[in-house]
């Protein structure tokens, strides 16, 4: 998926080596905190979505959202299906704040997003390179109700 798009990463940054990904989501699946879910069809992995939480007590409230979507699904609702489920699952954990980090060229992505409650918090400039062009990336957060 991150080669079909500028969005998700550029070469070399993403894990291919088998033994390092088997850690990484043997941490993440055992994790109280954190989820993360594939979407598959027809045997392959065309979309993922993760909540990346915290074991300490004073961010426990928060999760950070990541997603990714095959090009050839993406406007299809399989993005807000996946941000959906992540949303109900923060819910039921009594997440407070769930934020975002978009590249500021990801329109779909963004409209996706702000469709959902999420707010734009702020703007990272030049947070990101893609070639030898830098962009910014927004930041943005959905609050639920809180509890106290």
């Amino acid at each position: 998926m991150a080669q079909e798009t500028e969005f998700l990463g550029q070469p070399g940054d993403v894990r291919t080596d088998i033994q390092e990904q088997e850690g990484f989501f043997n941490k993440k699946l055992t994790s109280p905190v954190d989820l993360y879910i594939l979407a598959e069809f027809e045997s392959r992995v065309v979309g993922i979505a993760s909540l990346d939480g915290s074991t300490q007590s004073r961010f426990e409230h928060s999760a950070t959202l990541g997603l990714g979507v095959r090009r050839d699904f993406w406007r299809q609702g399989l993005g807000r299906a996946l941000v959906r489920t992540l949303l109900d699952w923060a819910d039921s954990r009594g997440i407070v704040r769930t934020a975002l980090e978009v590249v500021e060229t990801n329109t779909g992505a963004i409209r996706l997003y702000e469709s959902m409650g999420f707010e734009h918090e702020g703007r990272l400039r030049c947070r990101r390179k893609h070639g030898s062009v830098y962009r910014s990336s927004v930041f943005a957060v959905a609050e639920r109700e809180r509890t106290q």
